[in-house]
């Protein structure tokens, strides 16, 4: 078993906890993953400016606003191999009850700017799950059967509070021994 600070395995109040055994899986996977001799290489080559990776522009890319979502965070999207469609987008940039709910949860009363995961608290976490939430929601299309964005949602999370959210995908899924989320 895992050795882990209780606070890194605390789960919101109301919420579903996984099982002991996928959570230790989990932690035993990312730490072999973090201690591999080439991770800080890896890490340090995805964020410099030089390569052709995307860490780097996809925090950087402008417009940067922390508290709206701006054309820069929809196209830093793309950088990371997703992409907001057109009804999404409208949805995002024009001033619509989407676009001022997700306003309000980037606020620093929901999501402070110097909120860090490593703390997060109960509350922290909450918040974290409506921003996400709404933003599934957002880049819903509204004909479609696939309601459940969640990669799109997790990137963009990513990039409005990097400190919090960690980019999230099917790979990193995989990698962990999770599942992702399942589609509705």
């Amino acid at each position: 078993m895992t050795t882990t600070d209780d606070r890194f395995r605390a789960v919101p109040d109301g919420w579903l906890e996984a099982p002991e055994s996928l959570k230790d899986q989990a932690l035993a996977k990312a730490k072999k993953v973090l201690e591999a001799p080439q991770a800080v290489e890896d890490v340090a080559l995805h964020y410099d400016r030089s390569s052709n990776y995307a860490g780097a522009t996809f925090l950087d890319l402008d417009p940067v606003d922390p508290y709206a979502i701006t054309s820069g965070d929809l196209l830093s999207l793309t950088l990371l191999g997703v992409q907001a469609e057109p009804q999404a987008v409208r949805r995002l940039l024009e001033m619509t009850a989407t676009n001022r709910e997700i306003r309000v949860l980037l606020t620093e009363e929901h999501l402070p700017l110097d909120a860090d995961l490593m703390v997060a608290d109960n509350d922290t976490l909450l918040a974290m799950a409506s921003l996400h939430e709404a933003l599934k929601r957002a880049l819903s299309l509204d004909a479609t059967q696939k309601k459940n964005p969640w990669v799109t949602a997790s990137k963009l999370s990513a990039r409005k509070r990097p400190d919090l959210f960690p980019v999230r995908d099917s790979v990193v899924c995989e990698v962990l021994g999770l599942s992702g989320p399942k589609q509705d």
